[in-house]
């Protein structure tokens, strides 16, 4: 299924990513990193308002749907830089 990755502030650009149901959020997680050039572990996803929190957990266990955006917020936990 396809869905779009968007930032939830800044000015980078969203883009369109194949992905699976059954897909982690974890795996999700490292391949929208290694995109936008961030750390995994600073990256916060959300989908239809509900932060994908559990990274063991699939897509689809979330309700994540073929079209649906995929929102993400990235921060360094220790400084409190955004790195949008």
């Amino acid at each position: 299924m396809q869905i779009k990755v968007v930032p939830a502030i800044g000015n980078s650009s969203p883009f369109e990513m194949e992905v699976d149901p059954d897909e982690d959020v974890g795996s999700l997680k490292k391949r929208v990193a290694k995109l936008c050039g961030i750390p995994a572990s600073a990256l916060t996803l959300t989908c239809r308002g509900i932060e994908l929190q559990d990274e063991n957990s699939t897509l689809g266990s979330f309700g994540v749907q073929d079209g649906d955006k995929i929102f993400y917020v990235s921060s360094d936990i220790e400084g409190g830089t955004l790195f949008l």
